[in-house]
């Protein structure tokens, strides 16, 4: 849709705008009142009260289809050179094809999608740690969005933040002994909650993320995060060695 085809009145004009907008953006909601979230084998799963989707029938590209084509003329010719060659043992085991993996819900009995395993995703994780919460399941697709953990009952809420504690731990930097910067890298010798540790981090300007004009995250090369919760909080030799990176 162009601007041409928007009216000209301001209310209809914002009116065709938001209505173009929620067909481009399409969020499906998770709460208390659709899901319940289950724990199995010490994995967290969801169970949606919602209709069963649809599956899309895949769609033949012009490569596809020559490809089918090619297949098929193979067919018919190793089934011309097969009547032609005596009769071999079958083959088992090795050439077998794997089985097609399962769908990553059932169906239970009354009716609802029950999925064993979901992960859960910060939308915004260092702006908003319990608000707009993706739920992915085990293939990576998105469920819903929960807007806020403190909708659900307590022990889910219990749940849920454990489950995302698992995913965004991090340490808490107390003071910073030194940061050697070479080739891209940075080296960095820190004392956290537990004392001394060392880690690296890979384009530390791009690694560095400043939530708030005093609290800061460094994330390391292997995904692990680092919180200097107040910047102001920090000794003096400890900001120096860090503030020409900030």
């Amino acid at each position: 849709m162009t601007d041409a085809n928007i009216p000209d009145n301001g209310a209809e004009k914002e009116a065709v705008e938001k209505s173009s907008l929620t067909d481009v953006i399409k969020i499906e909601y998770i709460g208390p009142d659709n899901a319940e979230f289950t724990v199995k084998n010490g994995y967290i799963g969801i169970k949606l009260d919602r209709p069963v989707p649809e599956e899309e029938p895949a769609e033949e590209t012009p490569a596809g289809a020559a490809a089918t084509a090619a297949a098929e003329t193979t067919t018919e010719n190793e089934a011309a050179e097969a009547a032609e060659k005596p009769d071999e043992p079958e083959k088992t085991g090795t050439d077998e094809k794997p089985e097609k993996l399962e769908k990553p819900y059932r169906i239970t009995e009354d009716g609802r999608l029950e999925y064993d395993r979901v992960f859960l995703h910060r939308c915004f994780p260092n702006e908003l740690s319990e608000g707009y919460v993706s739920v992915l399941d085990r293939d990576g697709a998105e469920l819903g969005m929960i807007r806020s953990i403190d909708d659900f009952p307590e022990e889910t809420r219990e749940l849920l933040r454990l489950e995302l504690g698992r995913k965004y731990h991090f340490f808490t930097i107390k003071s910073v002994r030194s940061v050697n910067e070479k080739y891209g890298y940075s080296y960095w010798k820190i004392t956290d909650e537990a004392g001394e540790r060392e880690f690296t981090v890979r384009d530390t300007y791009r690694n560095i993320t400043k939530v708030s004009e005093d609290r800061v995250f460094v994330t390391d090369v292997d995904g692990n995060r680092f919180e200097i919760p107040s910047l102001s909080a920090l000794d003096r030799r400890s900001r120096r060695k860090i503030e020409l990176f900030l």
